[in-house]
């Protein structure tokens, strides 16, 4: 079986979008109140910043930009068994092989996902690093296959899109 090349580089010049993408998420995760986050694919960690101390955060990363995180590569068929009623997945879903199956192990230890998606449509020009390009009625369905209806979307000139799913 052929190996698998990550895209994501361990020393990423981190931008003010993704900041203001795991704002956005934080106000969802307080909005809704939950109470713990698995942030998958978590980099240094930029959305602990924006969430408040009273709730558990779990990083989960490739590479170990902080002491706190918990190494796992998705691309490898890793997956950081731990519950949590929400996941966030920023940023993760372009350097994916094979989001179903990623999405299944996600199933299985949360209700709520949040996460964000650079889909065809929106953005037709993509990045060299990114490893599959899909639609965004695909990616939808990606998440109603394991049973995970589409809450809200929310589309902004300033972040890529971001998809809240709550488990059907």
């Amino acid at each position: 079986m052929k190996k698998l090349q990550n895209t994501w580089e361990k020393d990423f010049n981190y931008t003010e979008c993704m900041k203001n993408r795991n704002k956005i998420i934080s106000e969802i995760i307080h909005k809704n109140n939950f109470k713990s986050v698995i942030d998958l694919g978590c980099g240094v960690q930029l959305l602990k910043q924006f969430l408040h101390t009273n709730i558990e955060y779990i990083a989960v990363d490739m590479y170990a930009h902080l002491e706190s995180t918990h190494l796992c590569d998705f691309n490898g068929g890793q997956f950081f068994k731990a519950n949590a009623e929400c996941c966030v997945a920023s940023g993760l879903f372009e350097y994916i092989y094979d989001i179903e199956k990623l999405l299944k192990n996600i199933s299985q230890c949360c209700d709520n996902i949040i996460c964000s998606y650079c889909y065809e449509e929106r953005y037709p020009v993509r990045q060299k690093i990114w490893v599959n390009c899909h639609t965004k009625k695909e990616f939808i369905s990606f998440f109603s296959n394991i049973l995970f209806d589409i809450d809200d979307i929310i589309e902004r000139d300033d972040v890529d899109t971001i998809f809240i799913f709550k488990r059907k």
